[in-house]
């Protein structure tokens, strides 16, 4: 799928309405995947390579019972929508402290016990899960009430640890004065979950990631009166458009459905025991991404790139082919990794320039030393630059150089197949996309359910990752 330049000009005389992608998508739920390829080079590299390589499901619902699947409920990962212009926040001092739990002062959140967190702003929402600047530590906003402003520019939530371990506890080093929080997804309670929760930019509207993922945009009266900007999409020959509201919205998904399926934090126990739940009594169940599955990835610190510290990764992680016979890795990482990697590649591959890497002729002549693989030893390795390890708006974790040490963060997951032939990896789906819209006096009539003048658009949708090959998936991190 990619984005039109303009309008398509074969279109004429149809219901533009009856083309929008959202309609598209409910009907065609195996479009969810491409759709993530509009932002590829982006914010969804590992979702677009899943497409691209047909690593997704198809056929999957409630009640499937075969030799690949047993499907017997919708408890499964789902989706949001996620903006690059989202806020972090910072940890307040609040008479004295920048948290507190009652029960447990020194190992806050054990037991699932509540933690009160102070911030300085009211950006995070009920439902929403936010990361500490180590990026491996989660909180769950528990709470159904807003954030309430407790003193001047300090803001406090509610919030529980997520984690399978009862007996586990938030690191109160990861929560001083002036340390970063940020927002990566939401969870919902799987049953009967009320609304998502609205968050305003300049230029978007956004709202919910869920596990059950939700997300909704708003639109008054004299907006929708208004005409509001398209944009074309085509995919296999099919040509679509999003509204500027619904290209935010998706954009907002794809990015926070990318980290869940990447670095997401179950909730449920080895005993299939939901571990939490919100201040109301609710069931919050959440799957795995793909580094928390099993007994978690392997996590492998370095100093600097070698050929010995990237054959001892190699070693580590357990590789097979896939159906078209190549054993592949994708390796998603920071700038600085991908630097790194690259440097590598051209001191043990690369001794000079030749004819291939000379493009063009004459003074238009340029070299081309960017590759989109490298095979070593019978391994191919695809290395994409993610962009969300390098992202501002989210904690950073500063060296003594001043260098986020998440940029030389990565992680190489296999994409062959699992012992028993089966794609080791995949992305799956099980109900439709869900989308209605909740209307107001905008639009009239006795079907208008308020008398706010505008309505609210709300998608629901599930999403989930597979991980067959336990022993495939390695993170590194900078020592």
């Amino acid at each position: 799928m990619r984005y039109l330049p303009g309008g398509p000009q074969e279109i004429a005389n149809e219901s533009m309405n009856s083309l929008s992608m959202v309609k598209y998508m409910i009907t065609r739920p195996d479009m969810l995947p491409y759709i993530r390829t509009l932002w590829r080079g982006d914010i969804t590299p590992f979702s677009s390579l899943l497409a691209d390589k047909g690593l997704t499901s198809k056929g999957l619902y409630q009640g499937l019972d075969n030799k690949n699947w047993r499907i017997t409920s919708s408890n499964v990962v789902q989706f949001a929508i996620e903006h690059s212009d989202t806020r972090k926040l910072r940890f307040k001092s609040y008479q004295g402290v920048t948290f507190t739990c009652d029960a447990y002062a020194t190992e806050p959140g054990k037991n699932g016990s509540v933690v009160t967190i102070y911030l300085d702003g009211n950006w995070f929402s009920p439902k929403d899960v936010l990361e500490l600047k180590d990026w491996k530590t989660y909180l769950y906003v528990a709470d159904e009430m807003l954030p309430q402003e407790i003193a001047g520019g300090v803001w406090a939530y509610k919030c529980k640890y997520v984690t399978k371990l009862n007996e586990a506890y938030i690191n109160s080093a990861l929560m001083n004065e002036g340390d970063e929080i940020g927002f990566v997804y939401t969870m919902f309670e799987h049953d009967y979950s009320k609304t998502g929760y609205e968050k305003y930019t300049f230029d978007g509207w956004g709202r919910a990631y869920m596990t059950v993922q939700r997300m909704k945009y708003s639109i008054s009266g004299t907006a929708k009166a208004m005409s509001s900007g398209i944009r074309w999409t085509e995919h296999n020959g099919n040509k679509t458009f999003l509204t500027y509201a619904q290209d935010q919205m998706l954009r907002r998904w794809a990015k926070a459905g990318e980290h869940q399926l990447l670095f997401g934090q179950g909730t449920v126990s080895i005993e299939g025991d939901v571990i939490m739940h919100d201040l109301g009594g609710n069931e919050i169940m959440a799957g795995d991404g793909i580094a928390n599955q099993g007994d978690g990835s392997l996590k492998i610190p370095y100093q600097k790139w070698t050929l010995g510290f990237l054959q001892s990764i190699m070693q580590q992680l357990q590789l097979r082919a896939g159906n078209d016979g190549l054993t592949e890795i994708s390796f998603l990482c920071g700038q600085k990794a991908f630097y790194g990697f690259q440097n590598l590649m051209h001191e043990i591959g690369v001794k000079g320039l030749n004819n291939a890497e000379i493009e063009g002729s004459g003074s238009g002549k340029g070299i081309n030393q960017t590759y989109t693989y490298y095979e070593l030893g019978g391994v191919r390795i695809i290395p994409q630059w993610y962009k969300y390890f390098d992202n501002p708006d989210r904690p950073r974790n500063y060296d003594e150089g001043g260098v986020d040490k998440n940029s030389y963060s990565g992680i190489f997951i296999s994409l062959g197949n699992a012992n028993n032939g089966e794609k080791g990896v995949e992305l799956i789906q099980l109900r439709p996309t869900k989308m209605g819209t909740v209307s107001g006096i905008d639009v009239g009539g006795d079907s208008m359910a308020n008398s706010i003048d505008g309505s609210s658009h709300h998608i629901i949708s599930q999403t989930g990752i597979v991980l067959r090959n336990l022993e495939g998936v390695a993170e590194i991190y900078k020592r």
